[in-house]
């Protein structure tokens, strides 16, 4: 393992997609020019959730059921905590507790600092999406059909709302009000600190897509290919387009489409056609496309970049403007978990080859153009 110097990460993203309105957006710097490998690390012998960061810390769970935190600047271990079944989706960081849910239907609450266990309770399926700390409560879904909310301090559940199918998609909030998909077809709006339903727009087909708000709109894929974007009051009339080819068999956490990013006025999301398409954010008119040749990941976005990983194992940077090529890394291992950005830092994931990469950016003084 290679440790870099000279890096800080100060920046405190502990949310799956950067932020609770799961934008996919870093306010921080990103990597521009030309990248090189910073370190690596297996922090576990089968890594399956894509990771979070807080605090110069990088969190990840594993097949085996355990929490992992690596040091950011250095790659090294610093805990490992056995938490249940397997850890599918990121965990979330908040106030010094981190919170993560695993395949056996446990969410559980553990010391960031030290890995100690804190509290946790069993859901009655499996939990498949990343929490969500907001306000105080800790926001969990299963594939019970339940969304939970519990105390971020105690785990007292305070409210549960049941939807008619699995819940894959994570939760995003807003304005006072939960966003989250059911494989029911429906997206829902609920009260974030009650629970209860203000509104749910039916869109035809399993949604396991996380939606992300920005500016009084969700926007959020469905498993049909379609591409939605509603108003967050169910007040005003949005827009549809198709993201991707529909799916002709369907099973559960098989994504059409992915989660989206959203920034610089602009939506962008990736397909099973391994497409990536930019939409104007207002509009739904397609600004760009590009063709990345396998699925890929989540995009992720910084400093006037999108970061997207993909099934072949290559790491793009592209211009957000035009969907011109900056660079490619080449992990030569599965890269569909989307990468996240701190300070300079490039961290992604891999299934195949079961390691956290850190990339940084060679010569800072030569950064290409964003356009």
């Amino acid at each position: 393992m290679e440790a870099y110097a000279g890096q800080s990460v100060p920046q405190e993203a502990g949310l799956f997609r950067a932020n609770a309105q799961r934008t996919g957006f870093y306010n921080t710097k990103g990597i521009v020019g030309v990248p090189k490998l910073g370190w690596s690390v297996r922090p576990s012998e089968k890594v399956t959730s894509p990771a979070t960061i807080c605090a110069g810390v990088v969190y990840c769970g594993d097949w085996d059921g355990r929490l992992v935190a690596t040091d950011a600047r250095t790659g090294e271990i610093l805990w490992r905590c056995e938490i249940g079944g397997r850890v599918s989706a990121p965990p979330a960081v908040d106030y010094g507790m981190v919170y993560s849910g695993c395949d056996d239907g446990k969410v559980v609450a553990v010391n960031a600092g030290s890995g100690r266990r804190l509290w946790g309770f069993a859901t009655g399926g499996r939990v498949r999406s990343s929490p969500l700390a907001f306000g105080g409560l800790a926001y969990f879904a299963s594939t019970d059909g339940l969304v939970y909310a519990a105390d971020a301090v105690t785990g007292e559940v305070r409210w549960r709302f049941k939807t008619d199918g699995p819940i894959v998609s994570s939760p995003a909030v807003d304005d006072g009000l939960l966003f989250l998909g059911s494989n029911d077809g429906n997206l829902y709006a609920l009260e974030a600190e009650t629970g209860s339903e203000y509104w749910r727009y039916p869109m035809g087909a399993p949604i396991e897509a996380t939606p992300s708000v920005v500016n009084g709109w969700v926007y959020v894929g469905a498993e049909s290919g379609d591409f939605f974007a509603l108003d967050i009051s169910g007040q005003r009339d949005g827009w549809v387009v198709s993201a991707g080819p529909a799916a002709t068999t369907w099973a559960l956490n098989t994504r059409v489409v992915t989660d989206p990013g959203v920034a610089y006025g602009m939506v962008f999301v990736g397909a099973n056609d391994g497409m990536l398409r930019a939409f104007d954010a207002g509009s739904g008119i397609m600004i760009w496309s590009l063709s990345l040749g396998a699925l890929p990941s989540a995009p992720s976005i910084a400093e006037g970049v999108l970061y997207v990983g993909t099934a072949h194992g290559r790491v793009y940077a592209l211009g957000s403007q035009t969907g011109a090529v900056l660079w490619i890394f080449n992990s030569w291992a599965t890269s569909l978990a989307a990468p996240i950005v701190s300070d300079g830092v490039l961290y992604f994931g891999s299934e195949v080859g079961n390691k956290l990469y850190a990339l940084v950016e060679v010569d800072q003084s030569q950064r290409a153009q964003t356009a």
